[in-house]
């Protein structure tokens, strides 16, 4: 059985993965040397991050809604970072453009914002992790 600290600990992987993943597509983005070659990669890259973040979402939300199921601690925060970058980046079409990489800079900030909340005292996922070992 995993103990609450590892499962905190693989939330808090989880969500780095999902910066590190968002960071990847800014930095093709970012390289200016020829554009029109990169911006169909670009372009698939990002609309497939997009319909991930969404299908993320509705596999923790159905396992969520399982009977008998234990969420691992800081669930609750991996799935407001998914739900915050999926509403930051619905809708874009042109993902080179300031706008839309601004919107992936936000989304990567909402998962490392929300990896260090998981270490935060106070918080509900810190809290629950403590509760879990008493």
């Amino acid at each position: 059985m995993i103990d609450r600290d590892e499962s905190g600990a693989a939330v808090r992987q989880a969500l780095r993965g999902w910066q590190q993943r968002v960071q990847a597509v800014i930095e093709i983005g970012r390289d200016s040397d020829d554009l029109a070659v990169r911006l169909p990669v670009l372009d698939q890259l990002a609309q497939e991050l997009v319909t991930d973040l969404g299908r993320a979402i509705d596999g923790l939300d159905a396992v969520s809604r399982a009977p008998a199921v234990v969420l691992p601690a800081g669930v609750d925060v991996l799935r407001e970072a998914l739900g915050k970058a999926q509403d930051q980046l619905r809708g874009i079409e042109l993902w080179h453009r300031a706008p839309s990489v601004a919107a992936l800079r936000r989304a990567r900030d909402h998962f490392a914002v929300a990896a260090d909340r998981l270490d935060a005292p106070g918080t509900g996922a810190a809290e629950a992790a403590r509760d879990a070992d008493q």
